[in-house]
């Protein structure tokens, strides 16, 4: 912006006779000037520093643990635009199974061109889905009774940009309605079975006594059971096919029938905690141990 030492003179040369008005081409002129382009310049600038403090600020907040419902859909948007950034949006319905048929239907001359569009949309698209997969996760573990609708919204905003096909989404929403039916499962158990000895026995098989100590607690899709080494040992003992994250740290398993819930066991021994595995409260047992119902509920799908 100028700025003048004294008030700009008024000159008589630049104002219009009182019968004349600008033409259509002089405000044209105007709006196309130099100054308009930087200041809009200046301002894309300027929202694109805001944008990026936003940013560092929510991640700081994400890593303190300090984010709100409202913080962390923002966040996820800047996520979801740097992704497109990163991986060029297909726009429109891509289907692989139905592509290939497509070119092996062309004739010879023809396929080998067909081909390299098909690749590139094809990696496009399997980066969008193992992302979109991600996004879901990251909601569930934010929020373990998201709505769903907020899950299948996730699909839909992946779809408009990366061309999911009908199959592909109903594949999906098909592994967000097993996240639900292992969460209302954890849910209703605990529901059911108030205390945490007759809770832990109808999951394990293993009765321990009402002296024993014993902390449980209701993960996204699991009963996590907190306890000492040798009760952590007891379990393990009985367990139906354990997936063991740390040798004597912790493990996951499941109860046996027909509709099994989901569990883990964390070994709280101080010295195992401390010395073993440089973590106190077992949280990056526990997480890795979320990491592996994760895998099976989600993965096998995207």
């Amino acid at each position: 912006m100028r700025s003048f030492e004294t008030p700009p003179q008024f000159n008589p040369k630049n104002q219009l006779k009182k019968t004349e008005q600008p033409s259509h081409s002089a405000v044209e002129r105007s709006d196309n000037t130099s100054m308009p382009s930087k200041i809009q310049e200046t301002l894309g600038a300027k929202e694109k520093i805001f944008s990026w403090l936003k940013y560092k600020g929510l991640k700081t907040k994400e890593y303190f643990g300090q984010l709100n419902q409202e913080d962390f859909d923002q966040l996820l948007s800047f996520d979801f635009q740097e992704r497109l950034r990163d991986n060029p949006p297909i726009e429109s319905v891509f289907s692989p199974e139905n592509e290939l048929v497509k070119i092996k239907n062309l004739p010879r001359e023809k396929k080998k061109g067909a081909l390299a569009p098909f690749k590139e949309n094809l990696a496009r698209q399997r980066e969008a889905l193992a992302t979109c997969r991600v996004f879901i996760e990251r909601s569930v573990e934010f929020n373990h009774d998201i709505p769903r609708e907020k899950l299948v919204g996730l699909i839909e905003k992946f779809t408009t940009r990366y061309g999911f096909s009908d199959q592909q989404k109903q594949t999906a929403e098909q592994l967000i309605d097993r996240y639900y039916e292992n969460r209302q499962k954890v849910l209703e158990v605990r529901q059911r079975f108030e205390d945490n000895h007759e809770l832990v026995n109808k999951l394990t098989g293993v009765n321990l006594g009402k002296d024993e100590k014993i902390t449980l607690s209701v993960g996204p899709m699991t009963i996590d059971i907190d306890t000492d080494g040798f009760n952590a040992g007891r379990l393990y003992e009985k367990a139906e096919q354990p997936i063991i994250g740390f040798k004597y740290g912790g493990f996951a398993s499941q109860s046996v029938g027909e509709t099994p819930v989901y569990y883990v066991v964390i070994n709280q021994d101080k010295w195992i905690r401390t010395k073993g595995y440089n973590d106190p409260t077992g949280e990056k047992t526990r997480m890795h141990e979320y990491e592996h119902q994760k895998k099976q509920t989600f993965q096998s799908g995207f």
